[in-house]
């Protein structure tokens, strides 16, 4: 659920965007489909796939909107990483960068549960990176908590009463 789901509701939900960008390069001189997938000090990654393309990701920019746009700052930080880790992907041709958006809410942990003010009304959100990961457990979780069933998690602990709004600001 996302601001524009609740609105109507007279609610906000403090959820932002977050930028994404992978850059995708083309490699000829090696084959990168057997390297393993490299984690880089800085949790970046680098992948590389049978027709010689390498991918390296991803950049962590905060945005106030949905503008699939290619910042300088964050493309240089991932062609940085080449330098530091890989030198030899240097001698790569730059194929394109694509851009995501994460969804995060103000603590940086997923959160979940009923909207108080709305009976019947869950939610569940704010997984950032970890949306492809975490996102089939989040849902499973979500899915016994609807059904009043013991989580797995502490759903105290991740419960949206601070990121859903009203329109008098109260935390709900």
């Amino acid at each position: 659920m996302g601001e524009r789901a609740v609105q109507p509701l007279g609610l906000s939900f403090q959820v932002k965007p977050q930028r994404a960008q992978i850059v995708h390069l083309k490699f000829s001189h090696s084959a990168v489909d057997q390297w393993p997938v490299i984690i880089t000090p800085t949790s970046k990654y680098i992948l590389g796939f049978q027709d010689g393309r390498v991918v390296v990701g991803s950049t962590y920019e905060d945005s106030n909107d949905y503008e699939p746009i290619v910042s300088t700052k964050g493309q240089n930080e991932l062609l940085n990483i080449l330098e530091e880790v890989t030198p030899r992907l240097l001698d790569s041709h730059l194929l394109e960068t694509k851009i995501g958006f994460r969804p995060v809410v103000p603590d940086f942990l997923p959160v979940f549960g009923d909207v108080k003010q709305y009976r019947g009304l869950f939610a569940g959100n704010g997984l950032g990176a970890t949306g492809l990961t975490a996102g089939p457990f989040l849902g499973a979780e979500l899915a016994q908590y609807v059904q009043e069933k013991e989580t797995l998690v502490d759903a105290e602990k991740y419960h949206l009463r601070d990121t859903v709004i009203d329109n008098s600001n109260r935390s709900l």
